[in-house]
């Protein structure tokens, strides 16, 4: 994904919780903040998914 320097509404996450940890350097409750609204939906997309990924792990299995 490539970010231009005149873009500055669309950033990638990683590229936004770097510029909001430069201008929030005095509060670091708002890095943590933005921290965990980033892990939120991997983690239920895992969640609502999990079941899928341990039967792929089990048929994975050498049998034997």
């Amino acid at each position: 994904m490539v970010i231009n320097t005149g873009n500055t509404q669309n950033h990638v996450l990683t590229l936004a919780l770097n510029v909001l940890r430069g201008r929030a350097a005095d509060s670091p409750n708002l890095i943590l903040a933005g921290a965990a609204i980033a892990i939120l939906p991997p983690l239920v997309v895992f969640i609502l998914g999990q079941r899928f990924f341990v039967e792929s792990v089990a048929s994975s299995g050498v049998k034997g």
